[in-house]
């Protein structure tokens, strides 16, 4: 027997169409044709995979001869596979694909093992899979653990929209977040919002940016529960320029708190000590006034 009538046998003994066997690998269905029709052969870590897959090695799967000869049949010709299903298990894959177990499963009513193609639960790594389509030289969607697509989903990520621990991109969600729009534990971008945002607007627990919104917030428009400003702030504390507070506010040109009456009109002052930029700010910070 050819490596490529292995697969085929092997893949109809565990009741997998060409497109589910293709999603456990993480290619194409035109790519497993290939491998039974021993148009192309499958590289080293297919192979690997096709092993733990079918419960043989690569040795079987490569000689010219039936997987598993000389092994034994029924339960003990099923150790191997028992064992490697077991460690599967442990991990929360699920128990490997054995060939010759089958049948000896179904005789002792042993529930069978439904494959559930494209993720490793155990340690939460997705199977390698991305769009044969592409745009500007990118798939549209990619997912794996260092994706890179339109949409690239996986451990470390880029694309357009990226998803993952690591995501970079012009909209990103992850636990380290760069991108335009960046959303986060920790987040960079033009836009960031987290539990730790730097960013021109900045929205987070702590944040740091030319306009800051958070508990702790620090930048050239401030406003948290402690804001430290440099030419305004709003909060519980308040600390810049014009400093507006509940508690305390330190304000080195103007300071005022909530609830104070008779307050001066402020916003001729702060046209005088705001950089252009922020003119447009100044209708939205003093109620028009």
């Amino acid at each position: 027997m050819t490596t490529g009538d292995k697969i085929a046998a092997l893949r109809r003994q565990n009741h997998l169409t060409q497109e589910q066997l293709a999603q456990l690998l993480g290619v194409s269905r035109q790519s497993i044709s290939k491998y039974e029709s021993d148009l192309a052969y499958p590289e080293t870590e297919k192979l690997i995979r096709l092993s733990d897959l079918f419960g043989c090695t690569v040795d079987e799967l490569l000689r010219d001869r039936p997987p598993g000869e000389g092994g034994g049949s029924g339960r003990e010709g099923c150790s191997a596979a028992g064992a490697a299903g077991a460690n599967e298990a442990a991990t929360g894959v699920g128990r490997a694909f054995a060939p010759g177990c089958a049948a000896a499963d179904e005789a002792a009513g042993a529930a069978q093992p439904i494959p559930i193609p494209g993720i490793r639960i155990g340690n939460w790594i997705p199977t390698e899979k991305k769009s044969e389509k592409t745009l500007w030289g990118l798939p549209l969607w990619h997912i794996g653990k260092n994706a890179k697509g339109i949409i690239a989903v996986g451990w470390r990520a880029t694309g357009v929209l990226s998803v993952g621990f690591l995501a970079t991109g012009i909209v990103s969600f992850g636990f380290l977040s760069l991108g335009v729009i960046a959303l986060g534990l920790l987040a960079l971008g033009l836009l960031a919002a987290g539990t730790f945002a730097l960013g021109a607007v900045a929205a987070g627990a702590v944040a740091v940016g030319l306009i800051a919104f958070g508990a702790v917030a620090v930048g050239h428009i401030a406003i948290g529960a402690a804001a430290y400003g440099k030419y305004y702030a709003c909060g519980d504390y308040a600390q810049a320029m014009f400093a507006y507070a509940k508690t305390t506010a330190n304000g080195s040109v103007m300071g005022w708190l909530w609830g104070q009456t008779d307050v001066p009109p402020h916003s001729l002052a702060m046209e005088m000590w705001f950089p252009k930029a922020y003119h447009w700010l100044i209708p939205l910070l003093t109620g028009g006034r």
